[in-house]
């Protein structure tokens, strides 16, 4: 009896603070996501001579968050979230280098606070993902939880961005369209040496029943070192189809780059196409694939990969090629298998998982690829 009231009281403990939580309309999800990777790729970057190939157990956008709302009446709604990136590993984002961090891979993800209401929309403002970045979410098959990441050559690192210093409205879903428009000062502080640099987003989506379309434009305005302001203009359209016993996505970016971005001077334009399929094999297992190409870029001091700039933009492409399958094991945890790779024009260096500072990252050399196989699992609570 003793043992069983003890097991009670217990139980009694941790249920008390999820009660509270659920009492004051609060709500805790996250993501846990890790793989166990065999990864080519340079170990610094343009220091090797040949590729190198090693293993390794990767924490893949892992987060924990905390949201809620109240109800201020007239449906109107007061609402709020917190949401912090989790290592599950401690040598941080830099897998392929030397670096090595205590504290691994933590950093703020959405986190907000703002008004809802079902007939006007929500404004909210904090740190949050920009309408550029959301746009794509439904056609992209290898997202951000695996080493396949199709940022990897389908956006600039410096645009698709989460600013912070943001607000941002949604509109209320229209007969299956909602738009969105964000503004965000990239230097609150008001350094006096700097310009005022700022960022301005914006997309339309439309969803009904199979079919799904959307229109975005970035434009952000930064500031070199020289003082010099530089623009990153990016305009991103997309279309997907649901087939019931599958779904399959195209889309398509445009950048243009001017003044000087990372201290190189000049102007770029760049161009990326994506393509995704992913067939239902069984009740619970999903092939997918995925091909992204970059084209050449043009413009003298075209920046390549996020990483540095060049003079000469021939060969400047790259493509990526991505297959897996998803073994659902119930609706919030998935085991998965895959197999990507980067193949680099001849001046290019892009960087498998997204950049230099990617979460996923396997550094590549100038004209050199990179590849992955990559076992994984993936719980949502």
């Amino acid at each position: 009896m003793n043992k069983k009231l003890i097991a009670l009281a217990i139980a009694t403990a941790f249920a008390a603070p999820v009660a509270m939580a659920d009492s004051g309309n609060v709500v805790i999800y996250g993501r846990m996501a890790v793989s166990y990777d065999n990864v080519s790729g340079a170990s610094t970057a343009g220091a090797d001579t040949a590729n190198e190939t090693r293993s390794r157990v990767s924490s893949n956008n892992s987060y924990l968050g905390f949201k809620g709302s109240e109800d201020l009446g007239n449906g109107l709604a007061a609402v709020w979230q917190w949401e912090q990136s989790i290592a599950m590993e401690t040598q941080g984002i830099n897998e392929q280098t030397s670096t090595t961090t205590t504290s691994g891979n933590q950093s703020k993800r959405n986190t907000f606070v703002g008004l809802s209401s079902k007939s006007m929309g929500a404004l909210t403002f904090g740190v949050q993902d920009s309408p550029l970045k959301v746009s794509t979410k439904p056609i992209v098959a290898f997202g951000d939880d695996t080493v396949a990441d199709f940022r990897t050559l389908f956006t600039n690192p410096a645009s698709s961005l989460r600013p912070a210093n943001s607000a941002l409205y949604t509109s209320p879903d229209m007969s299956g369209f909602v738009g969105m428009v964000m503004l965000a000062a990239q230097n609150e502080q008001g350094n006096s040496s700097w310009s005022d640099p700022a960022l301005y987003s914006l997309s339309g989506s439309y969803t009904n029943g199979p079919i799904f379309a959307s229109v975005a434009y970035e434009n952000v305005k930064a500031v070199a070192a020289s003082n010099s302001d530089t623009t990153l203009k990016t305009t991103r359209l997309a279309f997907g189809y649901d087939f019931g016993a599958g779904k399959a996505g195209i889309g398509y970016e445009k950048e243009a780059n001017s003044g000087q971005l990372v201290g190189v001077a000049g102007n770029a334009d760049n161009k990326a196409w994506y393509l995704s399929g992913q067939f239902n094999i069984s009740a619970n297992d999903v092939l997918k694939a995925a091909y992204t190409k970059r084209g050449d870029v043009t413009g003298a001091g075209a920046v390549v990969g996020g990483i540095g700039g060049v003079a000469i933009c021939s060969s400047c492409d790259a493509k990526q090629w991505a297959i897996g399958v998803d073994h659902n094991m119930s609706k919030r945890t998935k085991l998965y298998a895959l197999y990507t790779t980067v193949q680099n024009g001849t001046n290019a260096a892009y960087s498998l998982g997204g950049g230099a500072t990617g979460i996923h990252q396997v550094l590549s050399r100038t004209g050199d690829s990179t590849r992955a196989v990559s076992l994984g699992m993936t719980s949502t609570f």
